[in-house]
């Protein structure tokens, strides 16, 4: 009890944080023999603090030290970054410690990301050995990530700089590894992540003249082994050495196959592999000959590099990415892929297992690994096999599981799908389990078919026929876990004539890239432009419907954090009448045009009407009608201006009088007729009302005059011009007296064609 006691004050004691106000602060103590080394991503912005005055980007605490700590930021998790730091000595005789996996009293900086360093150093001309004991360790691109969020980084220190060796994953075939003089070894766990305890032993190594020495141990379980050149996908160092020691199991031979090679130019030497077994003279090989086929028993492999040209910007390091496979002497000898079987080959069990098992058969495994440029070609002679999802499960007794040799899963599937055929282009395991084994004590139910087949572009593709009306569920290839860093997939997808098929992206997951983007793409077989793309920093649509066969294309990125997983689902239905659709979509769109005008020109013509309904013509002696209104009442002459014209026709200023005159015999022809340069006006009286007869002068032409305005004179003629006028009240002649009356001409005619 008080041993308990104790426990909760030393952690009381060592863990206590709070946030006041966005300000995070806990406490810490370094265990003894250990450094903690916090440091910001950022040159500017959240810092750190020890105390008063003692603040900064970076904080560096010592061991046995309890230092309380505040962050001057809302979020200093995604901001700092927390190194762990213990060093390890080797001597002559020993080393100092071994690499124990504990949080030594970090755990109250749980919430940042932390990395576990060890530094070790060996005598001189001396390497220290790390022991990976029967866990193992598998070797991953720098870009990758581990399942258990628990990655390790081997680094060699040289004078020239550091050099990494390798990042790495728990379990797999690397059991030891050897480096000369002095390196480091670290741990990296995420923010949020408890460290899984564990040890490596550290001890003295060989006296080697490599840069690294790395023991790999194929076994029957784990028959291959994917393995990086130092510094990959970036150059291995100049001039440079690494090697591989390989135990293979008995009665089995090695192939070494490249998968991803660059060459670098050299100016001395020449990069070469060196194959070295007991008993057996050494083999050197150019990087561009093919390598050696078939070892049997334990060997070593070294790659050797030469001094590299590297004064033109962008020439070529080296780089080496290789498989190093086991095959039992049984196994058949298909090194080439014209050497493979044409036809596929059935995956049964051999039929003579012994009766007397205890228990029956529960699960039956098969290792496929094509030749180099190979492609794995699944299917099943029972019909198309469906993906098991959730909310598409399989009920049926077999499962069936693909994964890469690496332990990576590829999926699970079963029976009675719409998948016709999956291409894998890396070596496969296949696992078959399930209650149908059972069955038979001596057998395997038939449920696949495999055949090697030319190199595809992706890594992997998937053959799909759906079925109408029946939706499919289609998962990139390791979920729930994301796709591997940097590989691609694509589904083949056959849409019958008359079909179309509706796509909606669910569960989509986007990591944070550190290279490159993640993308998704439907393109149709007949077309060569994307009928769909985005990438994971774009918003994207969630649904797309593609009315023929279609390509849906997935690929992952470098990630920093996060993974990249879709699952997508197709349905199968009915082709729209496309040009349909569009020809009555316009008639629609041109009827209720049509009903909009129709309403407008009913609305206008109904308040006219209606205006014109309550209108009253008015009656105007003059003549002129008008309509009561805005207008109001005509203008007088004086107000208006009809009486003003620009210009006035000669023919028509007062000829309308002579003609008229001349048809009932008022007066004769005139011999010259000269224009009138004053105005007329058939709406007034011809006389006016302040003339008299008195003022009249006999046989001189006398001008109306108005009483606002003098008309202007008449052009005189030459007396034998004029012809003796009618006496009326226009014109008067000598002679005749006031008293001698007009003869009666009837009423007064207006005169024609006025203004």
């Amino acid at each position: 009890m008080s041993l308990i006691k104790a426990s909760l004050q030393t952690l009381l004691l060592t863990v206590f944080f709070f946030t006041v106000s966005g300000v995070l602060k806990l406490t810490v103590t370094p265990d003894r023999g250990t450094t903690f080394n916090i440091s910001s991503s950022q040159s500017k912005g959240c810092q750190v603090c020890t105390g008063p005055g003692r603040c900064s980007t970076s904080q560096l605490l010592k061991e046995n030290s309890r230092v309380s700590l505040e962050f001057k930021c809302s979020k200093p998790q995604d901001v700092f970054n927390v190194e762990v730091v213990r060093n390890i000595e080797c001597t002559t005789k020993s080393c100092s410690s071994n690499i124990v996996q504990a949080d030594y009293g970090s755990l109250p900086l749980l919430d940042f990301n932390r990395k576990f360093t060890w530094n070790l150093k060996a005598s001189s001309l001396k390497a220290f050995k790390i022991d990976f004991n029967n866990m193992g360790l598998r070797q991953i691109n720098s870009s990758g990530r581990c399942l258990d969020r628990h990655s390790y980084t081997l680094q060699a220190s040289q004078t020239t700089g550091n050099v990494a060796v390798g990042k790495y994953c728990r379990t797999g075939p690397i059991h030891s590894t050897q480096i000369l003089n002095q390196g480091s070894f670290s741990l990296e766990v995420p923010a949020g992540q408890k460290l899984q305890s564990g040890q490596f032993d550290v001890s003295i190594g060989d006296e080697i003249k490599s840069l690294a020495k790395i023991t790999v141990i194929l076994t029957k379980g784990t028959p291959s082994a994917e393995l990086l050149s130092p510094n990959y996908p970036d150059s291995f160092p100049d001039d440079d050495v690494v090697e591989w020691y390989f135990q293979v199991p008995d009665k089995h031979k090695a192939t070494v196959q490249f998968l991803n090679l660059m060459q670098p130019h050299c100016l001395k030497k020449e990069a070469a592999l060196e194959y070295h077994s007991t008993g057996r003279r050494a083999v050197v090989l150019n990087l561009s000959e093919p390598q050696s086929e078939q070892y049997q028993g334990d060997f070593s492999l070294t790659l050797r590099n030469c001094e590299m040209d590297r004064r033109r910007a962008g020439s070529p390091g080296l780089a080496v990415n290789m498989k190093v496979s086991s095959l039992s002497k049984s196994s058949p000898e298909c090194s080439r892929l014209k050497d493979c079987p044409k036809t596929p080959v059935r995956l049964t069990c051999t039929p003579a297992m012994p009766p007397c098992l205890p228990a029956p058969l529960s699960r039956v495994t098969w290792t496929l690994r094509p030749p180099q440029g190979g492609t794995v070609e699944l299917t099943s002679p029972t019909g198309p096999l469906k993906q098991s999802l959730p909310g598409q499960p399989c009920n049926e007794s077999i499962l069936i599981k693909a994964a890469e040799d690496d332990g990576t899963t590829i999926g699970h599937f079963c029976p009675q799908g719409n998948i016709q055929k999956i291409q894998m282009h890396t070596n496969v395991s296949i696992h078959v389990s399930g209650f149908g084994l059972k069955a038979s004590r001596t057998s395997v139910k038939h449920v696949l078919e495999a055949r090697f087949k030319e190199e595809i572009s992706d890594r992997y593709i998937f053959n799909v026929a759906p079925k109408k009306d029946t939706p499919i569920l289609l998962a990139t290839p390791g979920w729930p876990v994301g796709m591997k860093s940097d590989s691609t997939v694509s589904w083949i997808v056959s849409v019958p004539p008359k079909m179309e098929a509706h796509l909606m992206f669910a569960n989509v997951s986007q990591p944070k890239c550190k290279s490159h983007h993640t993308s998704i793409k439907v393109r149709r077989v007949s077309r060569l432009e994307e009928d769909y793309s985005r990438r994971e920093d774009e918003e994207h649509e969630t649904e797309i419907t593609v009315s023929e066969s279609f390509y849906l294309n997935m690929s992952s990125c470098i990630t920093e954090q996060g993974d990249f997983s879709v699952i997508t689902k197709i349905t199968l239905q009915k082709c729209q009448n496309l040009l349909l659709t569009i020809i009555l979509s316009v008639v629609a769109a041109l009827l209720v045009i049509f009903v909009i005008v129709l309403v407008v020109v009913c609305v206008v013509i109904r308040k006219k009407k209606k205006k014109l309904d309550h209108q009253v013509s008015i009656y105007n002696p003059n003549g002129t009608s008008f309509l009561p209104g805005q207008n109001g009442f005509p203008k007088t002459r004086e107000d208006n201006e009809s009486h003003v014209y620009a210009s006035i026709e000669d023919t028509l200023v007062y000829t309308h009088l002579l003609r008229k005159g001349r048809e009932i015999g008022v007066y004769g022809d005139f011999d010259t007729y000269r224009p009138f340069a004053g105005h007329s006006d058939s709406q007034k009286p011809l006389v006016s009302k302040d003339s008299s007869d008195n003022d009249a002068q006999v046989g001189t032409y006398r001008p109306f005059q108005f009483p606002s305005q003098q008309a202007p004179p008449l052009p005189v003629r030459p007396p034998s011009q004029v012809s003796p006028m009618v006496e009326n009240e226009l014109y008067q002649t000598g002679g005749r007296s006031e008293d001698e009356g007009s003869p009666d001409l009837g009423p007064r005619l207006e005169p024609e064609g006025g203004n």
